[in-house]
């Protein structure tokens, strides 16, 4: 499990120094542009590049060997890039977005992989109701089976259905009903689980 990341020089919002710690499920949350994409993409790049180039922004600390799968679903998606390659990817131009993404989890959880580490990038993105729900069950079988999730949402459901976030606007651990307060927006008129 990744339990901390530190930056080694100032990127974007980040100061060199600014350590973050992580724990079985983080979820990312903040008003935008506060650096929820950004500390996902340098995790990934540290993953992808370790010490070359943009791997080198950051230092992550790890309590155990971990396998680590990164997804931003919106950058790469075969949706977005309209790219055909397969059969398989003419299906996915054709699937909606909540498709896509519980297709994708479901076929890294059947390869049964002990502690993977998720990274993943807005994957409540154009997710409808169900979806979320979907993807809300499908967080809670990943943490049940010891995998670690670290990604950034927007989706109110989501958030709400899980005991705490990370509000990376003060970069502090909030409840939701904190973070929904924080945000200006009364927690019960939010549909509940």
């Amino acid at each position: 499990m990744i339990t901390s990341v530190c930056f080694n020089k100032d990127f974007r919002c980040f100061k060199e120094g600014e350590t973050f710690e992580f724990r079985p499920l983080t979820l990312l949350v903040g008003d935008q542009g506060v650096g929820k994409s950004s500390l996902i993409q340098c995790i990934r790049d540290r993953i992808r590049y370790k010490d070359r180039g943009c791997g080198k922004t950051i230092t992550a600390e790890t309590d155990r060997q971990t396998q680590t799968l990164a997804f931003d679903f919106e950058k790469d998606s075969s949706r977005v890039k309209q790219r055909i390659e397969c059969a398989q990817d003419i299906h996915v131009l054709f699937s909606s977005h909540g498709e896509v993404v519980n297709a994708t989890i479901n076929a890294v959880m059947k390869n049964d992989i002990p502690h993977t580490t998720f990274i993943m990038d807005e994957p409540d993105m154009a997710l409808s109701i169900r979806s979320i729900v979907t993807l809300c069950e499908l967080f809670t079988k990943m943490l049940d089976e010891g995998h670690q999730i670290i990604t950034s949402v927007h989706n109110p459901l989501l958030i709400q259905s899980f005991a705490e976030c990370f509000n990376l606007g003060i970069k502090e651990w909030q409840t939701p009903s904190v973070f929904f307060q924080y945000m200006g927006v009364c927690d019960n008129v939010l549909l509940k689980c």
